[in-house]
C-alpha cells in the first residue's frame, strides 16, 4: 500500500476501499450462509453417511456388523426370551457376546483365506 500524503489522497483511498467492500460483501455473505448451512448437525450426519455408503469397504463392514448384531440379539431372544430374572439376563448377555465373537472370528478367518 502506498503512503498517503494529503487529504485528497486519503479520500481517494477511502472511496476505493468502500467500493471494494461493496463489491466483495455479497460474495462474503453468500459464503458465510453456505458455511453455516454445511455445519448444521443434520448436514454433517448426512454427509458422513454418504461418505460411508460411497466407500465400499466401509459399507460392507457396516453391513456385516449389523447382521452380526441382529443374529446375536435373535439368539438371545430365542434362548432366553424376555427373562425377568437378573441372573438369567446376565447369562443371556454372555451367551450373546460369545455367539457374536464366534461369528465375527469365523468371518475374519474367511476373509483372510480369500
Amino acid at each position: 500500500m502506498q503512503e498517503i500524503k494529503n487529504a485528497t489522497e486519503l479520500k481517494k483511498v477511502i472511496e476505493q476501499l468502500a467500493l471494494q467492500q461493496t463489491n466483495e460483501y455479497p460474495a462474503l455473505k453468500a459464503e458465510v450462509i453456505e458455511t453455516t448451512e454445511k455445519l448444521t448437525p443434520i448436514n454433517i450426519i448426512r454427509n458422513t453417511l454418504l461418505q460411508i455408503v460411497s466407500t465400499p469397504e466401509l459399507s460392507k463392514d457396516l453391513l456385516k456388523a449389523t447382521l452380526i448384531y441382529v443374529v446375536g440379539v435373535a439368539i438371545k431372544k430365542i434362548f432366553f426370551g424376555t427373562a425377568a430374572n437378573p441372573l438369567l439376563k446376565l447369562v443371556g448377555t454372555i451367551v450373546e457376546i460369545l455367539f457374536l465373537n464366534i461369528i465375527n472370528r469365523n468371518t475374519y478367518i474367511h476373509q483372510i483365506e480369500d
